[in-house]
């Protein structure tokens, strides 16, 4: 049977030449090709589902189920396509749901979207104006809709159906595209174009959960090109694209639902911004290693240097208890202390620091982490005296003290950044924070991270000639390139430090030779919906690091960002903390247990004072 004739080409015309074009048109168009696959898809699919029976072509036709028509055009074609298991269980089994998706190569879309979804659940309804509806196995799937269609008129009945089957408990399936996905100018890549406002009110007056899906597929050049010339070529070349894909295998990214009620801040076109995130940043993105990089990652690591003996670090914690012991939480005794008092107690830092950072893809890969720094630099840490047991540290450098003996070369920042001599003030009111872990088995334990904040709290509070906290806070080179330079977009947006950045020279800078649209996340303030598009880039295994979460939550600004090649390809968000900005609940929740202490004056007198306002004149009633 045949999908396309060419009577139907002959456009009414007769004669001659009205066959000629026909003709023509059949083979540039590659139509025998689709004929040819849309017979075989009905003999396999007929031979998987049906009985022997002598109704027509036509009926027998109407009666092939469409999922097993599309899984048949599949095998045809010999085109498969992964999609992870974990990622499949994103599409609810039941319920109304909406999944959107970018639209790069035509018919094949849907056909592998029918395949997929139906062996989910069998309510799956494509909005859209879509070709395939011409294929009688598969029209009941199709709601034609037209997202350009000016006169919306044209559109209420299919909209009024679509929004039926999401009252009614169905899965609707939309390319907000709307059509071909294709080179756009100053984009770069191959995109969808602009996604029609229209479909995006649908979407979210739907109030519905949409899930994102992204099809990492693409035409060739020349459709691409063809399109440049007139949009009718283009769109004469789709049948030949569907058939040039045989032998292929398709990835599919599916992303978790995004529920209403989170998006409800958003303006109407950051809300259609962060739809269309939600799909195209699931795209991955390659890029060849740098040649040092790749001669590190070949370097094999060192085994982990062997423990120091308990008795040993409880000796060093008995040499500095009356000194450095800044306080006790229950069985948790938090410290600040210098290197030359602890040395046993400096190994086992450095030993569990290397494990740690190892443990999430980062790492020196020798034997223990330490360097030249930690000969200077002071150790706030947390000793669970129970377990007799190192909880976790911070390596903390007093500015001041460091302008002094080395200048501004000896701060552990200046070997990732370089600083302008406009940062010296500064630098010596700040305290450097760095090499921050938490060994695994206490990671789940909020009061960890908790004794480590409270712990520079009371720093602060002994060393009130500081006004900031600065350093890097590392995105670890384990994430995707897709979720650095999100997360470096994000912060770069919403959190820089315009007027000390300018004193801020990246060594190395973010060092990924890829792009993305940062556009997209234009007008989200929330940490929180960037951390569910890096958490399905990342298939749930990273999530925006909980320092950065913390450090912004207390006011924290971004002043450049550093690969660190030394560090496991390590990306680095150079953060600063200016006390005066620090919330006061924060100051209060950390400073619970103490007492006679003006914790809120010590952090206030950063703050600008605020006249009393006078009261109001009396009017001067004229004589």
């Amino acid at each position: 049977m045949k999908l396309v004739s060419p009577e139907e080409l002959r456009f009414g015309h007769k004669g001659l030449l009205a066959n000629l074009q026909a003709a023509l048109i059949m083979r540039l168009a590659r139509l025998h090709g689709i004929n040819r696959l849309y017979s075989d898809s009905l003999t396999r699919a007929t031979a998987v589902t049906a009985e022997p029976t002598n109704e027509p072509a036509g009926n027998r036709d109407s009666k092939i189920p469409g999922n097993a028509f599309a899984a048949a055009a599949l095998d045809v074609l010999r085109i498969r396509y992964e999609a992870d298991p974990g990622e499949r269980q994103h599409i609810p089994a039941g319920g109304g749901a909406i999944l959107i998706a970018n639209h790069p190569t035509g018919a094949l879309d849907g056909i592998l979207l029918i395949d997929l979804l139906t062996r989910i659940r069998p309510d799956i309804k494509f909005m859209g104006n879509f070709l395939l509806d011409r294929i009688e196995p598969l029209k009941h799937y199709f709601i034609n809709v037209d997202p350009f269609d000016r006169k919306q008129r044209n559109n209420t009945g299919g909209m009024r159906q679509a929004l039926a089957h999401l009252q009614n408990g169905g899965l609707l399936v939309i390319f907000p595209a709307g059509e071909v996905s294709t080179w756009q100018h100053g984009l770069h890549g191959c995109k969808d174009k602009p996604w029609p406002p229209s479909i995006l009110r649908f979407i979210r007056k739907a109030a519905v959960p949409v899930i994102p899906l992204y099809i990492h597929a693409r035409n060739s050049r020349l459709f691409h090109l063809a399109g440049k010339i007139h949009p009718l070529l283009r769109t004469a070349l789709l049948p030949n694209e569907l058939l040039n894909k045989h032998d292929r295998t398709i990835r599919l990214r599916i992303g978790s639902p995004i529920v209403s009620h989170k998006t409800d801040e958003l303006s109407p076109e950051a809300y259609g911004r962060f739809l269309r995130a939600n799909v195209e940043y699931m795209k991955p993105l390659y890029h060849r290693p740098r040649r040092a990089t790749r001669r590190a990652a070949r370097r094999p690591a060192e085994a982990v240097a062997p423990g120091i003996d308990r008795a040993l670090l409880r000796d060093d914690l008995q040499a500095i208890r009356d000194t450095d012991l800044l306080f006790c939480y229950g069985e948790y005794e938090v410290y600040f202390a210098s290197p030359e008092h602890i040395p046993h107690l400096m190994h086992e830092i450095g030993r569990l620091r290397e494990i740690t950072f190892r443990e999430i893809g980062e790492g020196t890969k020798n034997d223990i982490d330490t360097d030249r720094y930690d000969r200077y630099y002071r150790q706030l840490f947390i000793w669970d005296d129970a377990a007799g047991q190192l909880v976790g540290a911070y390596r903390l450098g007093l500015g001041d003290q460091i302008m002094e003996q080395y200048g501004i070369k000896g701060f552990y920042t200046y070997s990732l950044f370089r600083m302008t001599a406009d940062m010296e003030l500064i630098l010596r009111q700040t305290i450097e924070l760095g090499r921050s872990f938490i060994v695994n088995e206490y990671q789940r334990k909020p009061v960890s991270l908790m004794l480590l904040w409270k712990g520079i709290l009371n720093v602060l509070l002994r060393h009130d000639e500081f006004r900031y906290l600065m350093g890097p806070v590392t995105i670890s080179g384990e994430f995707q390139n897709s979720s650095k330079l999100l997360i470096a977009a994000y912060l770069r947006n919403r959190h820089l430090d315009r007027e000390n950045a300018r004193h801020i020279h990246p060594r190395t800078g973010i060092a990924v030779p890829a792009r993305i649209d940062g556009t997209l996340i234009e007008g989200i303030d929330s940490i929180e919906l960037i951390n569910k598009i890096v958490c399905d880039i990342e298939q749930n295994r990273f999530t925006i690091p909980i320092l950065i979460r913390k450090y912004l939550q207390v006011g924290a600004r971004v002043l450049g960002f550093n690969t660190d090649h030394a560090f496991c390809d390590g990306l680095d968000a150079l953060i600063l903390v200016d006390l005066a900005q620090v919330p006061e609940k924060t100051i209060l929740m950390l400073s619970k247990e103490m007492t006679d202490i003006d914790v809120i004056g010590r952090f206030s007198r950063y703050r600008p004072t605020i006249p009393e306002s006078s009261p109001p004149a009396e009017p001067t009633i004229p004589a």
